[in-house]
């Protein structure tokens, strides 16, 4: 797994986690990403409108990957 750093420095101290820890901790943070982009989709027009667009994409994408 890659850590990113951060100007140099980890931003947090990691010597006490495990990588199952920071997996978990990982793992929040996407599902806490994706509930506010879902969130803002669904309160923006203007963001609806994007995230049609790029499902589109996505979606044309994998129908020629077929």
């Amino acid at each position: 797994m890659k850590i990113h750093l951060v100007q140099g420095r980890l931003p947090m101290k990691l010597e006490y986690l495990t990588a199952r820890d920071i997996q978990r901790y990982a793992r929040k943070i996407r599902q806490a990403t994706l509930w506010g982009n879902v969130k803002r989709c669904l309160t923006s027009w203007r963001d609806f409108k994007l995230a049609l667009a790029h499902l589109r994409i996505a979606f044309n994408m994998a129908l020629k990957r077929l």
